[in-house]
Order: C-alpha cells, then sequence, then structure tokens
C-alpha cells in the first residue's frame, strides 16, 4: 500500500497531463443559477452523514453501506451516501491487501454521474456536494495507484481536486477541503524530491502536512485527518513520529483493522515489538488473507530478538524465521520480498552467520536494486569471515 511512492519510474507517467485539468473542466456538471438551501446542514442529515463516517471508521463496512442507502433513498439528491460506500470498498480492500471490491468500487464512482444529474435538475450546487464528489474521485485515485496506475491515478486525482476547488469557492471557511490538498502537496512534494523537473516544489510537503492538520478542525474529517497523518507520516522520513496519532485513533477505534494494522506499523518503526507482536497475532486471527500481517510478525521478532533481557532469543528467532517464509511462499511483489530477505539477512547476523546474511542480503538487493539498506548491510559485512 504505497501511494506515489514505488521503486519504478514515474517519469514516463507524465506525458499529456496537462489535458487532464481541461478533461476535468469539460466534464464537470454545471451547476444551476438559482440559489437553494444547503441540504445536508440539515441536522437529521448531518448526524447521518458522520454516523455513516464513524461506523466506517469503527470497521462496520457493512452497517456503514446499510446507512449509506438508507440515506440515499430518503435523500437521492446527496453524494455523501455515494462517497461512503466507496470508503468501504476501498478500506476493506486495503486491511485484506487485495482487490476483491475492484468492480464494486468502481460502480460507485459511475454512480455518481446519476446523483450529480439528479443535483443539477433539482437545485443548486453547495459546497458540500462538490466536497464528497471531490472526495470520491480523490480516494479512487489513491484505490488505482496500489496497482501502480499512477497516470490513472493523477487523472482521478486531478478531478478530484477540480470539484474541491469548486467547494472552496463556494464557501472558502470550512477546513474539511484543507484534506485533499494537504495530501496532493505532500505527494507532489515527495515526488520533487527524487524528480528535478519538480524543484518548484521541493517544501510541500510540510505545506502538505500543514492543510492535513488543518483538517482536524472540519465537520467531516477531523478523525480522518489522523489517519491521513500517521499513513503519510508513517511511510516518510521519520516514520515513529506517527505513533501519537495511530495510538489516539486505535483507542478511538480499536475494531477497525485497518487502523490496527497502522497502528501496528508504528509500533514496529518506534521500536516497541513485543506490543506490536502481539497486535499482529490478533489481526492474523481477524484478517488471514492479509499475508503483509506475517511479513510485519517476521519484523517484530527479528528484533524482539535482540532486544536487552529478552528470554529465549532463539525462539524469537525461530518464529521470527516461520513468518517471514509463510511470507515469501505466498509469492508477494518483489519489493516486499526484498524487505523479507533482509529480515532473514539480519536474523543469519545476529547467529554470526555470515554466509546466510551474504547470500539474504545479495537476493534482496537482485530483487530491489534502490534498497540502501540492503546495500549498506551487505557493505557492512565484517571483513575476513570466511566470505
Amino acid at each position: 500500500m504505497q501511494i506515489f511512492s514505488s521503486s519504478r519510474n514515474p517519469k514516463r507517467r507524465a506525458s499529456r497531463l496537462w489535458l487532464l485539468p481541461l478533461l476535468a473542466w469539460l466534464g464537470s456538471p454545471v451547476p444551476a443559477a438559482t440559489p437553494a438551501a444547503n441540504p445536508y446542514r440539515d441536522p437529521k442529515v448531518s448526524a447521518e452523514i458522520l454516523s455513516i463516517r464513524d461506523t466506517i471508521l469503527a470497521g462496520d463496512y457493512a452497517q456503514a453501506r446499510s446507512l449509506g442507502d438508507a440515506l440515499e433513498k430518503a435523500h437521492p439528491d446527496l453524494t455523501a451516501p455515494t462517497l461512503g460506500r466507496l470508503l468501504t470498498y476501498t478500506a476493506e480492500m486495503l486491511e485484506q491487501d487485495n482487490f476483491a471490491h475492484d468492480q464494486e468500487a468502481r460502480a460507485e464512482l459511475e454512480h455518481l454521474e446519476a446523483v450529480s444529474r439528479r443535483i443539477s435538475a433539482r437545485r443548486a450546487w453547495v459546497y458540500d456536494d462538490y466536497l464528497f464528489l471531490g472526495g470520491a474521485y480523490g480516494a479512487m485515485g489513491l484505490h488505482v495507484s496500489r496497482r501502480d496506475d499512477y497516470l490513472e491515478a493523477f487523472r482521478l486525482g486531478l478531478i478530484g481536486l477540480y470539484y474541491i476547488s469548486r467547494a472552496d469557492r463556494l464557501d472558502p471557511r470550512p477546513a474539511d477541503t484543507q484534506l485533499a490538498w494537504g495530501i496532493f502537496h505532500y505527494y507532489r512534494g515527495y515526488l520533487a524530491q527524487s524528480l528535478p523537473w519538480l524543484p518548484l516544489y521541493a517544501n510541500d510537503m510540510t505545506q502538505g502536512l500543514a492543510e492535513i492538520r488543518r483538517a482536524g478542525a472540519g465537520l467531516y474529517t477531523e478523525p480522518i485527518s489522523k489517519l491521513a497523518l500517521v499513513y503519510v507520516l508513517g511511510r516518510g522520513e521519520q516514520p515513529e513520529t506517527a505513533l501519537p496519532y495511530s495510538t489516539e485513533l486505535y483507542r478511538r477505534f480499536p475494531k477497525n483493522p485497518l487502523i490496527a494494522i497502522e497502528h501496528g506499523r508504528a509500533l514496529l518503526h518506534h521500536g516497541r515489538y513485543p506490543e506490536a507482536a502481539a497486535l499482529f497475532q490478533s489481526l492474523r486471527l481477524r484478517l488471514p488473507q492479509n499475508t503483509k500481517i506475517l511479513y510485519y510478525l517476521g519484523w517484530a521478532y527479528t528484533y524482539w530478538a535482540e532486544m536487552p533481557g529478552v528470554l529465549n532469543p532463539a525462539e524469537h528467532r525461530q518464529s521470527a524465521e516461520n513468518f517471514l517464509q509463510l511470507f515469501l511462499a505466498a509469492k508477494p511483489d518483489p519489493i516486499y520480498s526484498s524487505y523479507a530477505l533482509l529480515l532473514l539477512g539480519d536474523l543469519d547476523l545476529q547467529t554470526k552467520n555470515f554466509a546466510g546474511a551474504k547470500a539474504h542480503y545479495q537476493t534482496s538487493l537482485k530483487l530491489n536494486p534502490k534498497y540502501e539498506a540492503a546495500r549498506e548491510r551487505l557493505n557492512s559485512l565484517p571483513l575476513g569471515s570466511g566470505l
């Protein structure tokens, strides 16, 4: 689950992207000319939307879809129910680490076209219409990026940002749109670090983080902004900084496996290996299809084995090796395979099996030539050890 952070070269995906804002503009619905009351600000409607959001964060995706269906039946010209259902499918696929609901997610995005027509026929467009519509395109963009289809992700993201900008023009006061701008700017800054033709955006990561934090004051985006912070910080240069946010979210929504996974990752990066191992052991029972949990367990036990004062380090090393071999047997992608092989090399290093460590680091580097951690470990193996 890496957003715009693949080791593959992104330069080839940039051709003709200048056309996309124009296409987004031409394909957008035209708001009615006469003003109308904002139907989302009906207290009952607003409460139902927040209930859908919190039900998704609680991990009860079926119930969230049911609530979305009921809201749409009562108010067929709202974009919020469709976004809610789309988010349930994308969240479920993230936690299961698969694409089992890809068609359902795409169908929800297509359904928005019918909703858009109903809005244009019945009333003027309001801030919330554009906010949720932009959110749906953004969510689908993040989803397709998991398949490394970055050109399509970029296209969907631009359409989403177009609608977010329409929301801002109608009402610049709410903070909810800051979440979309923050994610956009953060990853534009991420790309600028590695792409020489984006020097003007080198500081966008800092700006993006500030905008995501401001989204915490939004009516709809308060807890979601914290989840976004957990995600981007957990994959940044200082991943341990995600822990305060993941801890808060995990306390509030302990039944959401996706939040639990991100919290477990933050624990690993913070060196809290026994806690991470316990958490991922429980998640393994809940998410048997998510084989990355085996990798996270291997990670936890590998370094738990060398913590000061640990009892039975050999048992921890054996557990780590078992989990990592099970993970590799599931044939993960080359990037995650390289991560697992590095851990196996570290296990060899703990027992001074330098030949085994060298073989694992070399294979890791072969699968992932840009993996600097494997290169550094290979270069730091002691001289005169029979290698």
